[in-house]
């Protein structure tokens, strides 16, 4: 069963094309190894559930994560995005990026893990208002901004890598707005310096010259995110302004 919007109850089932495979998975958002559990039965999917999973045979390289996010019986009335990754990779206090911690470097208000420039593996999906899933692939993550990597609700960075199996995000994530139909990064932005606030001031701002200035602006959507399968808010989606958003919008080659 795909991941995406569900009316539940759901059961899920796991299979490999490679006889005498051993599936094992997880649900906390961590990357499957040979201590997780071997999948033997039918999953029971409810509320919100990431599974992940990865097949093991004799002979061979184990195989690579899948990964899906079942929401179950969830309300959606905006695109809604699961970022799946190793839990350490945020929560540590060594290598967790969302914790003040203790390997941190000096930063707006202070030394914190979160101003680390870490970039960690993990997994994106994204779902239309339809409940079509559109992107479900291996990326980077990172934590973008400056002082409001302080707020308790973290901007991400998303980046797209061959290193992790695709070099873009193939997907028209603005269409009806700009023409792109593939991005190397982007941002999911906490809204800034409204973050607690209206949550939409900059998008807004930069929505208000749209078709009536000639000035560069990025493109802007609200979306739903879920981190390894919590509710983790409302985030602006925008294109990242580096030299792929000169590229893209204004049809330049790389060189």
């Amino acid at each position: 069963v795909a991941g995406g919007l569900h009316a539940g109850p759901l059961s899920v089932e796991l299979s490999s094309p490679d006889v005498g495979a051993v599936i094992r998975y997880t649900t906390d958002g961590s990357r499957p190894t040979a201590a997780s559990a071997v999948y033997s039965d039918p999953i029971a999917a409810g509320g919100i559930t990431v599974l992940r999973a990865r097949a093991w045979v004799a002979g061979k390289m184990v195989s690579s994560t899948a990964t899906q996010t079942y929401l179950i019986d969830i309300p959606a009335t905006l695109p809604i995005i699961s970022l799946v990754l190793d839990p350490p990779y945020l929560w540590s206090s060594s290598i967790g990026m969302y914790v003040k911690g203790s390997n941190g470097v000096k930063g707006c208000r202070g030394v914190a893990n979160w101003h680390q420039s870490w970039e960690r593996p993990g997994n994106i999906e994204f779902y239309e208002i339809s409940g079509q899933n559109r992107i479900n692939q291996e990326i980077g993550i990172e934590l973008s901004g400056n002082c409001t990597r302080n707020f308790d609700q973290k901007s991400f960075e998303l980046k797209a890598r061959k290193l992790y199996g695709d070099n873009d995000m193939d997907y028209a994530f603005f269409a009806g707005d700009k023409p792109m139909t593939s991005y190397k990064r982007l941002i999911l932005r906490n809204a800034g310096q409204d973050n607690g606030n209206a949550l939409l001031r900059d998008a807004m701002a930069q929505e208000l010259v749209r078709d009536r200035m000639d000035v560069d602006r990025q493109a802007y959507r609200p979306a739903v995110v879920y981190l390894n399968g919590a509710y983790w808010g409302l985030y602006d989606m925008r294109e990242k302004m580096d030299e792929d958003f000169v590229e893209n919008n204004y049809n330049l080659d790389e060189n």
